[in-house]
């Protein structure tokens, strides 16, 4: 079991050599743990990913660049084209 101490150095490792990624890394590192039944490896990298988010800063405003959106060219044809004409009904039973 590793100590907090070291558990933060490792943490500041992996923001060193992710960058913005290190959370996604770390979480990847405690899924395969995890696949593998590796409980002990799937508590540190918790502890490490836990680290790291804290160490982040949060993010703010919107989470996507707002941009217009446009109606696909086929939907454009049929939303453009005219009704079409009532069928007619031949041959049907007159009472």
């Amino acid at each position: 079991m590793l100590t907090d101490f070291e558990v933060l150095r490792a943490a500041d490792a992996m923001m060193q050599q992710f960058g913005d990624h290190a959370e996604l890394q770390a979480a990847k590192y405690a899924d395969l743990m995890l696949g593998h039944s590796n409980r002990a490896g799937l508590l540190l990298w918790a502890r490490i990913w836990r680290s790291i988010a804290e160490k982040l800063p949060a993010q703010t405003g919107l989470p996507h660049k707002k941009r217009r959106l446009r109606p696909n060219r086929r939907v454009l044809k049929v939303l453009k084209s005219p009704a079409p004409r009532p069928m007619k009904i031949r041959g049907g039973a007159t009472s």
